[in-house]
């Protein structure tokens, strides 16, 4: 099944591979001009999110099926972070063009921090204590980075906020919804987080956590993650296969629709209401 991107505004538009689209005007309309990232000789990229300054941030395979996490600045440049790794990637970029992801360049395929300081000078950093870290989201100015820490590599997933991005010290664990495990996937500027985690009966479900509070924002028994929040407080995520958003943490999850696939997914969005993800 061939896996396409979508950007959601009122419509859908399609691209395989990564792709920036860029607003322009017209006609006194929004029209968006797509071009595509450059796979470095793959067959996948692609793009996980953007900041306000137009730099955006993903990673791409290499002819030899290793992968590149890379950032574009003026949808032009790409310049890539580190290369020939078995999983390296940039999940997320903040205003600072400070950019976030994991990667496993460390022995042993553990996964570590990915820091990319001013979009020039990539460094990684170790967990600490934690075996494995990951950050998946970042508000638009690393006062808090979220993602997961294990402590093992089989051990449970910890869904964990970091302060500015940095694991050393800085992390502070979750709880769950009462279940085994679970991950933070987006923060927004006011410190509210979303991810999913599990309940006591297992279930996978959107998860808010906000003033210490761990909210379910499932509406029934379905399978859901809960993958981005905005400043406004709106949610992107998915509910059994299919894209949906949450108007803010009280509403139920809206349908995003369909362009004929078998299952979508939103994963990031901006302050404006408009969205990425894919549809398959």
């Amino acid at each position: 099944m061939r896996k396409f991107r979508f950007f959601i505004k009122l419509r859908y538009i399609l691209y395989v591979l990564a792709i920036v689209i860029v607003p322009c005007v017209g006609n006194g309309q929004n029209i968006y001009e797509l071009r595509e990232v450059p796979s470095y000789g793959g067959a996948v990229s692609e793009v996980n999110a953007i900041n306000d300054s137009s730099i955006a941030v993903g990673e791409a395979q290499e002819s030899n099926s290793k992968w590149s996490a890379f950032f574009i600045k003026g949808f032009t440049n790409v310049k890539t972070a580190a290369q020939n790794a078995d999983a390296i990637r940039f999940t997320c970029i903040d205003n600072n063009l400070f950019a976030y992801g994991f990667s496993d360049i460390y022995p042993n395929e553990n996964l570590f921090e990915l820091r990319a300081e001013n979009s020039g000078s990539f460094s990684f950093y170790g967990g600490g204590s934690y075996t494995s870290t990951a950050i998946f989201g970042v508000d638009k100015k690393s006062v808090y980075a979220v993602g997961k820490v294990q402590t093992s590599l089989t051990g449970p997933r910890i869904p964990t906020r970091f302060f500015g991005g940095n694991a050393l010290g800085s992390a502070k664990s979750f709880l769950t919804l009462g279940g085994f495990e679970g991950e933070m996937r987006s923060a927004n500027s006011p410190g509210v987080f979303v991810g999913w985690s599990n309940t006591a009966s297992g279930a996978v479900h959107a998860t808010l956590w906000t003033s210490g509070l761990t909210l379910d924002l499932a509406s029934s028994n379905s399978s859901s993650t809960a993958y981005n929040i905005n400043d406004a407080g709106r949610i992107v995520g998915v509910v059994d296969d299919r894209a949906v958003y949450w108007a803010d943490q009280n509403s139920t999850p809206t349908s995003m629709g369909s362009i004929g696939g078998t299952s979508s997914v939103a994963l990031y969005q901006n302050d404006m209401g408009e969205a990425v993800g894919y549809e398959q």
